[in-house]
């Protein structure tokens, strides 16, 4: 038996723009690997092996204007890539597989949407320029972008004390209209203590007599 252990990551900004490189990368290589495989099948040429698309389409690529860029990356992820391409093949074989397809930016929404779809949720896609770091979920106060080394931030307009991520998931949950989840924090509306005059039950009325009459 194998077992997986899943961390969750929390990348900085520098961090995040090296993974989001490297992810583009990989998905260029896997795109070309998949074209130049689909194009010599099409011809009826020999199927090019992932030794040779790595030398042409990583090693000499680098080397071209056009490609340069793949040499910002490791090379490790890139090989990577060609393997998973060459699994994808092989999964193609099995029934309702189906052969591999181009990967795009935009696969994450749709395996999103399928994933929601089977376990009858509802996904629903708010705005790009959605201020969810800059606006209280508290108050609503907006006040304005921060640096991503800050975490926690007390608002200017309450005095509350926020979690960036949690704040976000929070105004993410009102841009939607649903109530999610986010870093195991909960963000549905939770209960408002009442302001002190409005706490009681009035006393000017009449008593409310509880019993029975007459005993």
């Amino acid at each position: 038996m194998q077992l997986r252990y899943s961390f969750r990551l929390y990348p900085n900004g520098p961090q995040r723009a090296a993974l989001a490189r490297a992810f583009g990368c990989v998905r260029v290589v896997y795109n070309d690997a998949l074209r130049a495989r689909e194009t010599a099948r099409a011809a009826g040429e020999v199927f090019p092996k992932t030794g040779d698309l790595s030398k042409l389409l990583i090693t000499e690529a680098k080397k071209t204007e056009e490609r340069a860029w793949l040499a910002e990356v490791s090379a490790v992820v890139l090989q990577q890539s060609l393997r998973d391409l060459d699994a994808a093949y092989r999964k193609g074989k099995r029934p309702r597989m189906g052969a591999p397809r181009l990967k795009s930016r935009k696969d994450y929404r749709q395996a999103a949407r399928d994933k929601a779809a089977k376990f009858s949720r509802r996904f629903v896609r708010i705005g790009r320029f959605e201020p969810t770091s800059q606006v209280c979920s508290v108050c609503g106060v907006k006040d304005g972008p921060k640096p991503l080394h800050v975490r926690i931030w007390e608002c200017e307009g309450c005095g509350a004390v926020l979690d960036r991520d949690v704040n976000a998931a929070v105004d993410v949950a009102k841009a939607a209209g649903l109530a999610v989840s986010a870093c195991r924090a909960q963000v549905r509306p939770g209960p408002i203590p009442a302001q002190r005059v409005e706490a009681g039950t009035p006393r000017d009325g009449q008593p409310t007599v509880v019993g029975i009459p007459g005993t």
